[in-house]
């Protein structure tokens, strides 16, 4: 990696911290996810950045994918346990990081905390060859420490330019991935701790889409994927932002997916509905250590 590239990436770390810190201010009761996600997206285009994928405010069992949709009116409550999860990218250089904010009350500290101990515990190991099933074992083992489960299958990932999943897969327990992390490397971890299975699964819409495929479409569909493909590239998007591309976006974007053009997450939630947590960071692998982009 050369100073140009290292100077972009803590330049996107840079701005995930300062977007993921302004989500835990925002998260309040009575406020609308919606406004929340696009007061974040604002954010991170006015600091000069790009968000690498919409705003995720997965709620309570929720673990992840969740983002609010075009008009979406539902709000905050209290009591609720709200994933901040934020990505940047700038000129295609990403980071990835997340927190979990307790909506009025301090009942799920523990859950909390379990994750950020882990998400700690498991950048400290983060150096040159050294083993990703080791980096699931420590954060396995913190997590059961605190009397929670870890996510099985979910896993932090390694992020190259212009692809959030660049590769490589971080575990959240000790499995047998046999891949090891290499000097230079850019990873984010990401523990998720739950009171519940420690499995998820789909469980509804979420209104991130990505393109996944070409194929031969009619004049004006070929000129909207074109724009999509153009502004987002291989990146997770939000329908929102398509509404300033073309008026009738809401209905192209639902004839693409038909055709298997654009993929729709799912909401990955807990199956036994236990509460999830989720701490992340994005770190650039060093020879000895790694160097924490989005503290």
């Amino acid at each position: 990696m050369n100073e140009e590239e290292l100077e972009k990436y803590r330049r996107a770390g840079k701005i995930a911290a300062e977007a993921r810190n302004l989500g835990v201010n925002l998260v309040r009761e009575g406020k609308t996810y919606l406004e929340v996600a696009e007061e974040i997206e604002g954010f991170i285009i006015d600091r000069g950045g790009k968000p690498a994928f919409p705003v995720n405010l997965a709620t309570d069992h929720q673990a992840a994918h969740y983002s609010p949709g075009i008009n979406d009116r539902k709000k905050i409550s209290a009591g609720a346990i709200v994933k901040v999860d934020v990505g940047v990218h700038v000129e295609g250089y990403i980071a990835d990081t997340a927190t979990t904010v307790e909506v009025g009350s301090e009942r799920h500290r523990m859950l909390i905390d379990a994750a950020s101990i882990a998400l700690e515990n498991a950048v400290s190991l983060c150096s040159h060859e050294v083993a990703v099933r080791k980096i699931g074992g420590k954060i396995e083992e913190t997590i059961r420490a605190l009397g929670f489960v870890p996510v099985s299958n979910l896993t932090g990932h390694e992020i190259k330019r212009y692809l959030l999943h660049g590769g490589k897969s971080v575990p959240n327990i000790q499995d047998n991935n046999g891949d090891v992390i290499f000097a230079g490397e850019v990873v984010a971890i990401e523990p998720f701790a739950s009171t519940g299975s420690g499995y998820v699964d789909s469980d509804g819409r979420s209104n991130i889409l990505r393109i996944v495929r070409e194929r031969k479409l009619d004049t004006e569909l070929q000129e909207f994927y074109s724009l999509l493909k153009q502004n987002f590239g291989a990146l997770p998007f939000s329908p929102r932002w398509c509404l300033n591309l073309d008026a009738h976006a809401g209905e192209k974007l639902t004839k693409l997916m038909k055709y298997g053009v654009l993929y729709e997450y799912s909401i990955l939630s807990d199956t036994r509905r236990g509460m999830v947590s989720q701490a992340e960071h994005t770190v650039i692998v060093g020879k000895e250590g790694c160097e924490v982009i989005t503290k």
